[in-house]
């Protein structure tokens, strides 16, 4: 690749306007297309979570009794895949035994951080003595993922289907959602004892709002819990009630976190808590109907612990926003690394993004990632969840359908992403935009960068941005990539 179009005179008056980010090639990063079992899987990719070792899907509505079968079929399966070499590979599908029509086991998966051989799961309405739902407690035993315990929700449970539609684990702490409730579990002598149930704060309102209704978050100081339906600042905001966990293991109300308003001093409807993910240092919300250029484009906030209280660092939009993107689900943080994703496919656009941070603390969107040409039919949902581990991102598709009729013949599907690939694939520093070719885009590309302070215009690596970094640029630039 050469520059002959424009050798070396570009030191003219160029538009400094906000760097655009830099678009990546991504078609070699994108390493493995995972389904779930024929027959079986239903909506695979609607819950994942992973550790180094094991990516570990929940589908709640597989065909777990008759694969392939009716409706009543549909008790649920976890599917268990293995990293060899780069590659995952399916090791163990999991079916409970007592498996009942309609169970709806594997509604989530919980890994703990502190020791991924352990596994939290639920049938989300499994009927046990007249109460509904059932908790199931496994662990890694070296070959294969074995049941060790059950718990059941507490016996005033009110009657009600999705028990354990999100499960946030940690040590020998468990917060286990049941429709609108939040109980907090605590193991003792290797049992899931019932602790307490979590009541939705005054400030929430109204009563009886949503609460828990776009995930929950459990950190070594802190639980955060979503109300996205809360109209306490405004209709349909949004907020997240935020809880310190006390020496004893009790959750005591912290804050009640709230999108920013608007220049006119007003909160709008941007359902504020659609989706979560928390590191132990950043705190991401999605905020899938905020509006900004476009109509329910959607945002992503960005909050750190400040020393009194979680604070909002930066905003975070998709660089190819459209009118109702939503973006803001499908969140995962790892690091200096983050994926948002859709909520919804109008117009037929399935996206995630990621982000990196960078030397000054601002996170910078790096690269699209799309399922591309390896998807048999339409990826539907797409972008609506994610999880992350280091170098690899898993980003589900769970309507996709082999024939694209999700209704007739669902299935789903997870698309494997080398994050380390895609943050490495431009060999030609220069080339800005990453199309192959070095023209007077790369050019503005740099002088916006330059301009926004950006650390990658820092050509000449001396941690500064000064004339040699042009100067260093315009070499490149003239001798052109091969």
């Amino acid at each position: 690749m050469k520059n002959s179009q424009y050798p070396r005179v570009f030191l003219v008056c160029l538009s400094l306007s906000s760097a655009a980010p830099l678009a990546l090639a991504q078609s070699d990063c994108l390493k493995q297309r995972i389904v779930g079992d024929p027959g079986l899987a239903v909506s695979f990719g609607a819950k994942m979570t992973m550790s180094d070792r094991h990516l570990i899907v929940g589908d709640g509505a597989a065909f777990s009794l008759c694969p392939g079968g009716a409706t009543v079929c549909r008790g649920g399966a976890i599917f268990v895949y293995e990293r060899f070499d780069d590659e995952w590979f399916p090791v163990q599908t999991i079916v409970p035994p007592d498996v009942t029509l309609v169970e709806g086991f594997g509604v989530d998966v919980a890994l703990d951080p502190l020791d991924p051989t352990r596994m939290m799961t639920a049938s989300a309405v499994r009927i046990v003595d007249g109460v509904w739902g059932l908790g199931r407690f496994y662990e890694f035993d070296g070959e294969e993922w074995r049941e060790v315990s059950q718990f059941l929700p507490p016996p005033d449970a009110h009657p009600t289907s999705n028990f354990g539609r999100f499960i946030a684990l940690r040590g020998d702490t468990a917060l286990v959602v049941h429709g609108t409730r939040l109980y907090h579990y605590r193991e003792v002598a290797g049992q899931w004892e019932f602790v307490e149930r979590i009541f939705q704060p005054d400030v929430l309102q109204p009563e009886g709002v949503a609460f828990t209704a776009g995930g929950i978050e459990l950190g070594e100081d802190w639980a955060f819990i979503t109300a996205p339906r809360d109209s306490s600042h405004g209709h349909l905001h949004g907020a997240v009630a935020v809880y310190r966990r006390e020496a004893d293991g009790s959750l005591t109300f912290a804050q009640h976190l709230l999108p920013p308003p608007d220049a006119a001093g007003e909160r709008q409807s941007e359902q504020f808590g659609t989706d979560i993910a928390f590191d132990g240092r950043t705190l991401v919300v999605g905020s899938v109907y905020a509006e900004r250029e476009y109509e329910r484009q959607g945002v992503a906030y960005v909050y750190e612990f400040d020393g009194d209280q979680w604070a909002l660092r930066q905003e975070l939009r998709g660089s190819e926003a459209r009118r109702r993107q939503t973006f803001g689900n499908g969140i995962s943080v790892d690091g200096d690394r983050m994926i948002v994703g859709l909520n919804s496919n109008l117009g037929g656009f399935y996206d995630t993004y990621l982000f990196e941070r960078g030397p000054d603390d601002q996170w910078r969107e790096k690269a699209i990632l799309r399922p591309g040409d390896v998807a048999p039919a339409v990826a539907s949902n797409f972008g609506k969840t994610s999880t992350m581990n280091g170098r690899w991102v898993v980003v589900g598709a769970s309507y996709e359908s082999p024939s694209g009729r999700i209704h007739i013949d669902p299935g789903g599907a997870a698309y494997v992403f080398d994050l380390d690939c895609i943050l490495g694939t431009n060999p030609c520093p220069v080339d800005m935009d990453g199309d192959g070719q070095l023209t007077i885009f790369d050019v503005l590309l740099y002088f916006n960068l330059f301009a926004a302070g950006d650390p990658q215009a820092d050509f000449d690596g001396d941690g500064e941005l000064t004339l040699f970094d042009f100067l260093a640029f315009q070499t490149a630039f003239a001798a052109g990539c091969e």
